[in-house]
């Protein structure tokens, strides 16, 4: 099996990462490909070798919406469909809509915030996970008063820098004065400008979510599905001022269903009704309780253990000869 993440920007077919993927996906011959839903390229390596594919959907599936939704399913009417036209007549292959769509789909987001789409997906749980770190001296330690992540994401980082349109300034005003300890998960980057950080307030680079998050009371984030994710597998009440990048209203949205945090609107937002906003998620006993049902949301869904046997059976259906 391979699991192939995001390549874009696209680009040319016969150069760069996309001729690169298609030379080792040739070179391996594996039985399954897992792609993202933006790394297209990814589904036609799998047709060259004759290997299934499915993406795997770490968000809504704005993908699969602008396919069904906005092109009707016409490869003409649709950029991407367009786009890899170009790459099908170099490998002698035709365009099926499994091309955006995948075979089917591994899906990480929960029933209740899924576009309504006539797809095939398999359900799967989002399993936190980080690289090796080392734990920092002052995680080792239970926290003196009540801990608060504050964080923006890495992707968002990466893909953005400091131009989120977050408030971070303000929520950073917000925290000072309280009886917190906050702990912002911001680099040299994105503190640029930014004066003298409040007392309470322990900037890191970066430290992982999944070793932070345990000794957290909350978390003030941008939306982002992992970062949500990570949260609600730990049962953290979560703030969230969403930036409007992929589907950050929709996690907002959700969490606030599942009262596991309020529904703010980050247009107009005054640091005074954040800070109320805050302070109301750590002091209300009801925010704990829908973080705990976020939690039995996510340990609903299945394992990735438990969707081995789907995915032998789905890949040995879909699994074709070789495009020589």
């Amino acid at each position: 099996m391979a699991i192939i993440g995001q390549c874009y920007p696209l680009g040319d077919p016969d150069k760069g990462m996309v001729a690169e993927l298609i030379g080792f996906t040739r070179s391996w011959r594996p039985d399954l490909v897992l792609w993202d839903p933006l790394c297209l390229p990814a589904a036609v390596a799998a047709r060259v070798t004759g290997a299934a594919h499915a993406r795997i959907l770490w968000g809504q599936d704005k993908m699969g919406w602008g396919w069904e939704k906005v092109s009707g399913r016409s490869a003409a009417r649709d950029p991407m469909a367009r786009w890899l036209a170009q790459l099908l007549e170099r490998h002698d292959l035709d365009f099926g809509e499994d091309l955006i769509l995948g075979q089917w789909s591994l899906d990480l987001v929960p029933q209740a915030a899924r576009l309504p789409l006539d797809t095939r997906t398999v359900p799967l749980r989002w399993v936190p996970y980080n690289e090796a770190a080392v734990l920092p001296d002052w995680l080792r330690e239970p926290p003196a008063r009540p801990r608060v992540c504050l964080t923006l994401g890495v992707s968002s980082r990466a893909l953005f820098g400091k131009d989120t349109g977050f408030p971070l300034e303000e929520t950073l005003e917000t925290v000072a004065g309280l009886d917190i300890e906050v702990v912002a998960t911001l680099n040299r980057a994105q503190l640029t400008g930014i004066g003298p950080l409040p007392e309470n307030v322990r900037a890191v680079d970066f430290v992982p979510l999944n070793q932070l998050l345990p000794s957290c009371a909350a978390i003030v984030h941008h939306g982002g599905w992992g970062t949500f994710s990570v949260a609600a597998t730990h049962g953290i009440p979560q703030v969230i001022l969403p930036v409007p990048t992929w589907d950050e209203r929709v996690a907002a949205r959700y969490a606030a269903l599942r009262d596991a945090g309020p529904l703010v609107d980050p247009q107009g937002l005054t640091p005074r009704e954040l800070r109320r906003q805050l302070v109301r998620v750590l002091d209300e006993p009801a925010f704990g309780e829908g973080a705990a049902r976020l939690k039995a949301d996510r340990l609903a869904a299945p394992s990735p253990p438990e969707i081995v046997p789907v995915l032998e059976r789905l890949t040995a259906h879909h699994r074709a000869a070789p495009n020589h």
